[in-house]
C-alpha cells in the first residue's frame, strides 16, 4: 500500500481538528491559529511545520524543498497528539469550570451576606 500524500496527511490532520476540537473552519491554517492555546509548544511547532509544506506543495518548484523526512515526523507529532484529545472529556471539563465559577460566586454572596447581617447585629 503507497503511502499517503501530503495533502492526504494534511486533509487528515484538518478533520482531526475538526472532529476533537471543533474548530470547523475553512482551511488548515485558521484551523492551527485558532487551536494554538490548548496545544502543547512541541504540536504548534509541529503542525508550523506542517502547514508550510503544505503551501509549498501546491507549487512544482517549490515543491522540492520540502524535506520529506521532517514533514513526515512533524505529521506525526500533531496527529498522534490530536488523536489521543477525547471531545467528550474536554466537554466535561469545559462543565466542571462553569461548575466551580457558579460555586465560587454563591459561596462569595453567602460569605457577604452573612458578614453583612453580622454587622447590623442580626445575627
Amino acid at each position: 500500500m503507497a503511502e499517503p500524500s501530503i495533502q492526504d496527511k494534511v486533509a487528515y490532520i484538518s478533520l482531526l481538528i475538526e472532529e476533537r476540537l471543533r474548530f470547523k473552519d475553512g482551511t488548515l491554517d485558521r484551523q492551527l491559529y485558532k487551536a494554538g492555546p490548548k496545544l502543547p509548544r512541541r504540536v504548534r511547532k509541529a503542525g508550523k511545520k506542517v502547514l508550510d509544506a503544505s503551501n509549498l506543495v501546491g507549487h512544482p518548484k517549490l515543491a522540492r524543498m520540502i524535506d520529506q523526512r521532517e514533514f513526515d515526523k512533524s505529521a506525526a507529532i500533531v496527529i498522534e497528539h490530536l488523536e489521543k484529545i477525547d471531545p467528550r472529556d474536554e466537554a466535561f471539563g469545559r462543565l466542571l469550570v462553569f461548575l466551580g465559577k457558579v460555586s465560587f460566586v454563591l459561596i462569595a454572596t453567602f460569605i457577604a451576606v452573612v458578614w453583612y447581617m453580622w454587622a447590623q447585629g442580626m445575627v
